[in-house]
């Protein structure tokens, strides 16, 4: 986590899309080194199961 957001500018995004519902402990792990941190669920349609399938997006925004 610290070397992501080292490799990012000030004010930096780093984001993660997951196949995974959120994760509590990932966002608070993320809260240690991101100064912003959120999880969003994305729903969408799938052509795969004719159904409707969701993904989590992770997004954290480094300090400046």
């Amino acid at each position: 986590r610290a070397r992501a957001a080292a490799r990012l500018h000030p004010g930096g995004m780093f984001a993660l899309w997951s196949d995974d519902p959120p994760d509590d402990t990932f966002v608070q792990a993320l809260r240690t080194v991101f100064v912003e941190v959120r999880s969003e669920v994305v729903a969408f349609d799938n052509p795969l199961t004719g159904g409707v399938s969701s993904n989590t997006v992770y997004l954290a925004r480094t300090f400046g």
